[in-house]
């Protein structure tokens, strides 16, 4: 039974017919591909080439299956029905494809990554809380949020809060993230929410990153309405330890990228590092041999990114930290 299909699909050509597509969309696919690095067009454009190659398959399976074979054949009743039924769901499936992709062409991306690189990440603005409770009536609890969190932030010394004065004319302003950023010129952004009932308070937090306009990290707590205070006094410093773990990971990497071009010694102690870190938990729980095992690890990484960039020295640097944790 399996032969005779394997021997109609072949007496109607079939392999060959599809194998031909197969092969043509393929070249299509890397012309596409050519013409997005050699013009700067969006890389989306060749998953969209490949979502529409791989959706017609059946539509050309049909085709070869029906007139594959020597000789005239007439359209069947499948052939009337499913090929317009796969090109109508290709067409859906394309429509969902470009609603969920930015198009934007690699210019407009180069443009975004400079500004990116332009804007200082320790540079904070705290939007005005929103008021999202069901009567509207939270209003004062926002705004005591939103400045015990500017207070709060500004006493961290490695950050640049950008004063409350500033932020105020965009309080309830329909602005666009690319205006603010423009105008305030902050590499990060806080931005937060108020709402619960007549004897609860939920205060909900997240760090935006202004350029791709994504959450970075986000946070809820809740608490009696009548110790809303506490609540808030806690809130200032929880996202004060985020923004400090957050930006101090950010700064401490590109204080090294500034200092080293090679990007595989760069990944390497990147892995040491949390290599240490396992090896440090490990000793913690009383397991020295993976603790030595661990820090061998890093060891190695540590010395092959010397190798790689010999006039770095942050390699040298944390080797010297894991002697020291290994005669501790």
């Amino acid at each position: 039974m399996a032969s005779n299909v394997v021997q109609d699909l072949f007496k109607r050509r079939v392999p060959q017919i599809l194998g031909v597509y197969l092969a043509v969309g393929w070249g299509i696919l890397e012309f596409v591909d050519w013409l997005v690095g050699r013009y700067g067009l969006s890389p989306n454009l060749t998953d969209l080439s490949l979502t529409a190659w791989a959706c017609m398959i059946p539509t050309v399976f049909l085709i070869a299956y029906f007139h594959g074979e020597v000789g005239r054949q007439g359209w069947t009743r499948i052939e009337k029905v499913g090929i317009p039924v796969n090109l109508v769901a290709t067409i859906a499936v394309l429509a969902f494809v470009i609603s969920r992709s930015d198009f934007a062409a690699g210019e407009d991306r180069i443009q975004a990554s400079a500004v990116r690189g332009s804007l200082d990440p320790t540079r904070i603005a705290v939007l005005y809380f929103d008021d999202e409770s069901e009567r509207q009536d939270l209003g004062h609890l926002a705004s005591a949020f939103t400045g015990a969190l500017i207070d709060e932030l500004t006493q961290v010394e490695a950050l640049d809060v950008v004063p409350r004065g500033a932020v105020k004319p965009y309080r309830g302003a329909s602005v666009s993230f690319d205006s603010i950023t423009r105008a305030l010129k902050m590499g990060t952004l806080v931005e937060g929410s108020v709402s619960g009932s007549k004897d609860r308070v939920v205060v909900s937090v997240t760090l935006i990153d202004p350029i791709t306009q994504s959450s970075l990290e986000s946070f809820t707590r809740g608490g009696a309405l009548d110790e809303w205070a506490d609540l808030r006094d806690d809130l200032a410093i929880e996202v004060a330890r985020m923004l400090r773990q957050r930006l101090g990971d950010e700064i401490r990497l590109r204080e090294r990228r500034a200092l080293t071009q090679n990007a595989d010694a760069l990944a390497l102690i990147g892995e040491a590092e949390r290599l240490r870190e396992e090896a440090i938990d490990l000793a913690m729980a009383g397991d020295s041999a993976a603790f030595l095992r661990e820090l061998n690890r890093a060891d190695l990484l540590l010395a092959r990114a010397e190798s790689l960039d010999a006039n770095w020295a942050d390699p040298i640097v944390e080797r010297g930290w894991i002697a020291f944790d290994r005669a501790d």
